[in-house]
């Protein structure tokens, strides 16, 4: 039976898989840090930004592969999974996921049911010159294009490029959305953290090179409240919050005040 969720229930089932999370990473010494939305929303609201309906984590490279391969006993209704341990699963990223719901958001994917679900991305070391960087990140981009067409069911009216998006489609399927998870996992290696001067996020391309910062922002710094929490922030989290989001502590308009994620409905098992 579908049900639809509260902005607030979504956002009560996302903190307690942060609160797992965090249990997780305190219990085995992992460094974390509150990433993207979930950052800005710590620094700005001392806890979700109101709109928000999830949680954004983020892991040096050497602790996100350190989780990874932990022999963890989780909780029957909770799993983690990424592409490196999972063939079926389509992300380049990793997610803890809660089992007892099974999400549907709506759209011109078709992704697999994970459940309700917090992000973790890990932290990597980027090229320093200018056209190493460009290249790096259109590179990037061009995997996660190809890993979106493995798994297109529809195109949206207005969107760009859809003559050329429909040839790829049959190669990318036949590829499969893991094939480029695991792709972008890899090239994503290339740099290893601490090796160049900067460091960023990539798994997630929408910020493109906005996500390409001094390798000195992600170090351990001062926690930050979230709700009834003091959780890990980067030592630059100012910095990184304004090349993501610029003067950050402007609310945007209220017509921008939404969700990424759109409406979505929830199938309790």
């Amino acid at each position: 039976m579908l049900v639809n969720i509260t902005l607030q229930e979504a956002q009560d089932i996302s903190y307690a898989l942060f609160l797992a999370f965090k249990k997780i990473c305190e219990e085995n010494k992992l460094c974390y840090y509150l990433s993207g939305g979930t950052l800005l929303g710590a620094a700005r609201h001392k806890g979700f930004i109101p709109w928000d309906d999830d949680m954004d984590v983020m892991m040096p490279r050497p602790d996100y592969e350190k989780l990874l391969s932990l022999n963890l006993e989780l909780p029957e209704n909770l799993q983690l999974f990424s592409c490196e341990t999972d063939g079926q699963y389509n992300y380049p990223f990793a997610k803890l996921c809660d089992m007892r719901y099974k999400v549907h958001f709506g759209h011109h994917l078709e992704e697999r049911s994970i459940g309700m679900y917090i992000d973790i991305f890990p932290i990597e070391g980027l090229p320093d010159g200018k056209w190493g960087k460009k290249f790096y990140f259109k590179w990037m981009a061009w995997l996660n294009i190809m890993r979106n067409a493995a798994l297109r069911s529809a195109f949206l009216p207005n969107e760009k490029f859809i003559f050329i998006k429909k040839l790829m489609l049959p190669y990318a399927r036949k590829r499969g959305a893991n094939h480029y998870a695991r792709k972008m996992n890899s090239y994503a290696k290339k740099y290893p953290l601490g090796s160049t001067g900067h460091a960023g996020v990539t798994m997630i391309t929408h910020y493109g090179s906005r996500e390409w910062m001094r390798r000195e922002v992600f170090e351990p710094g001062e926690p930050l409240p979230f709700r009834d929490q003091l959780c890990g922030a980067p030592k630059g989290w100012d910095e990184y919050l304004r090349n993501l989001y610029g003067d950050y502590m402007q609310l945007p308009p209220e017509d921008k005040r939404r969700t990424d994620h759109g409406n979505f409905t929830i199938e309790v098992r």
